[in-house]
């Protein structure tokens, strides 16, 4: 009970307290990949790379890598609770929603973290 409790209070901080991006896509599905790097640090290939602090992509987006910021910020309380949901996806293999701007160029998307969130069924 405790446990659901705090990832309802987690998904509800996270959903909102973000902006919606322009041009917004769901992408649904279990964490595969999940990299934390250095403060300022890039992550990708030359034309194509992000600055982010943590980099990750889920079943239902093949190729594609998701980046999110862990700075001091207005944002800084939303994004750490995505970075527990983004764990516990996959730690434990539940389904995860997150919404990222398609209008960027390349494949890697930073995400509008005010949208992640986990939903049984998809998305």
């Amino acid at each position: 009970m405790r446990k659901t409790l705090l990832m309802a209070s987690i998904a509800f901080i996270a959903f909102v307290s973000g902006h919606r991006p322009a041009a917004a896509a769901v992408f649904s599905g279990q964490v595969t990949f999940l990299r934390f790097n250095d403060f300022n640090d890039v992550y990708g290939p030359p034309g194509d790379s992000m600055n982010a602090e943590v980099f990750f992509s889920v079943s239902g987006a093949p190729g594609r890598v998701f980046g999110l910021t862990l700075r001091n910020d207005s944002q800084m309380l939303p994004h750490t609770a995505a970075v527990q949901l983004l764990r516990d996806s996959f730690i434990y293999g539940y389904t995860l929603c997150t919404e990222a701007d398609t209008s960027l160029p390349g494949v890697n998307k930073l995400v509008s973290l005010g949208r992640i969130w986990f939903k049984s069924g998809g998305c």
